[in-house]
């Protein structure tokens, strides 16, 4: 029997909404709050990341993938730090992009709005769950994360951390979300398969009938390379 796709949260992109209609200073603090969590937890980040380090020694792994994937004190405190210039950047939510006042006298305004979920699929490198989480939260959305096999343990470290603290400041911890954090494998199916928010939600109309053009083509691996093949 096929096992049935994984959810994440019903509701997950009305997490987006509420971080898309924060006032912004309440999600910079939130971001340098993040930061300094991630300092905190700084020894359980780096005792999972030795565990990943040495499953990958023990498969294999090249000298330059261990590098990437590698965290150390001053690692952590960069990507913390990371954290701390997004919270210092201006806020993109409602900026006008560009408008137009027509002839009858109809303004028409460009401004920029959260996508209310975003997801991220990436390789074992560390730094982009954080920088991932950070930036979907500044910009007002919820953020799905799948990062490669290889940091597992480092990955769900790091979220840990992120969806304490936000949780510790009241504000809801399901915006960051990572996929395999029971230690399930999540195949390619599943994620096709993702239910992510309820239909009758502007956003997540929308980014259903992305998925379904999508999957409307289907990638599939070859010795050579990658194919594609018409669904």
């Amino acid at each position: 029997m096929r096992a049935p796709p994984p959810t994440v949260n019903p509701s997950l992109a009305r997490y987006g909404d509420f971080y898309g209609h924060s006032a912004f200073p309440q999600k910079d603090a939130a971001l340098r709050l993040l930061a300094d969590a991630l300092d905190a937890a700084t020894p359980q980040i780096l005792s999972a990341n030795a565990a990943d380090l040495a499953r990958g020694k023990d498969r294999g792994m090249p000298a330059g993938l261990q590098d990437r994937l590698l965290l150390d004190e001053r690692r952590v405190a960069a990507v913390a730090d990371a954290l701390r210039d997004v919270a210092a950047l201006p806020d993109p939510v409602g900026e006008v992009v560009r408008g137009s006042t027509l002839a009858n006298g109809l303004q028409l305004r460009q401004v920029r709005v959260p996508m209310g979920v975003v997801g991220m699929i990436y390789e074992a490198r560390p730094n982009v769950t954080v920088d991932a989480a950070g930036l979907g939260l500044k910009s007002g959305n919820a953020v799905i994360l799948r990062g490669g096999s290889a940091a597992a343990d480092t990955n769900r470290a790091l979220v840990r951390a992120i969806r304490t603290s936000l949780a510790a400041q009241g504000l809801p911890p399901d915006a960051v979300c990572l996929l395999d954090q029971d230690g399930h494998t999540t195949t390619a199916e599943e994620i096709l398969g993702l239910s992510v928010c309820e239909p009758a939600l502007g956003s997540g109309a929308f980014a259903i009938e992305v998925c379904a053009s999508l999957v409307r083509s289907l990638a599939f691996a070859l010795p050579g390379g990658i194919g594609v093949q018409d669904a």
